[in-house]
């Protein structure tokens, strides 16, 4: 009886043991999604910020030409 009880608790220990070993393989699957993801999201912040700065420049030179011509007038 004590044997049964003991390979009951083994069984019960390793089926907990494989739920979190694919647990674990299903994480570290989606964590590597998820850096895949970020680096794709962090390339787009990057090319955004530049065209932000270049809209920037843009935008400042037009204020400065307007404010010239708007002297002259």
């Amino acid at each position: 009886d004590g044997l049964e009880l003991i390979d009951s608790k083994l069984k019960e220990a390793y089926s907990g043991l494989d739920e979190s070993r694919n647990n674990t393989a299903a994480n570290s699957t989606d964590i590597a999604k998820l850096k895949t993801d970020l680096l794709a999201l962090s390339r787009d912040v990057r090319t955004n910020a530049s065209d932000i700065y270049s809209q920037k420049s843009l935008i400042e030179g037009n204020a400065t030409r307007l404010y010239e011509i708007l002297i002259t007038i």
